[in-house]
């Protein structure tokens, strides 16, 4: 059973996860554009080691990974650490999608 402060992370973490969803697809539009015309050439969107177990050249299978991180947040029997290792995941993802917004605008 999870404390009320660990409810709250959840919450917080959900509404996170939420808005990446959010970027991701929009950014995965821009690459999609981008695909169409050859200029969408790499392996993976995030380095191998990142954290994740995905690698996708779009968004959106990350943040999916991140939805299956916090439901097996809900069951951990060690709250702290797997609270650690989602919102490093978390942070990664949304400091990429935001750098790829910024630099997707300076190509328009």
């Amino acid at each position: 059973m999870s404390t009320p402060q660990q409810q709250a992370v959840i919450g917080h973490l959900r509404d996170s996860i939420k808005t990446a969803y959010q970027q991701a697809l929009d950014a995965d539009t821009v690459l999609n554009g981008l695909a169409s015309e050859n200029l969408a050439q790499f392996e993976s969107v995030l380095k191998p080691g990142s954290g994740f177990n995905t690698e996708a050249v779009r968004f959106k299978p990350y943040v999916e990974e991140l939805g299956q991180d916090l439901i097996a947040l809900e069951a951990s029997a060690d709250f702290n650490q797997a609270v650690q290792n989602l919102t490093r995941k978390l942070a990664l993802l949304l400091q990429t999608l935001a750098r790829f917004k910024t630099v997707s605008k300076q190509a328009d």
